[in-house]
């Protein structure tokens, strides 16, 4: 699982204000996507579809976004 804690821009407008102004700041690679879910076997459960999370947040509302949704 690779995880970043780095501040970058992020080329997509803010999911509230609609302006082009979002920072990310944390970032993981191959997460489960459904983490509250029960699975029958070990190998069910490691075969599972993972995802990203990208947070980033608005420089000018505030508002907190996972990008990667």
């Amino acid at each position: 699982m690779k995880t970043a804690f780095e501040r970058r821009p992020v080329d997509q407008p803010c999911p509230s204000c609609g302006l082009r102004s979002m920072i990310s700041f944390y970032f993981v690679e191959q997460l489960p996507i459904q983490s509250l879910r029960l699975s029958p076997h070990q190998e069910h459960a490691r075969n599972s579809p993972q995802g990203s999370i990208q947070l980033a947040f608005c420089e000018r509302c505030g508002f907190i976004a996972n990008m990667q949704y």
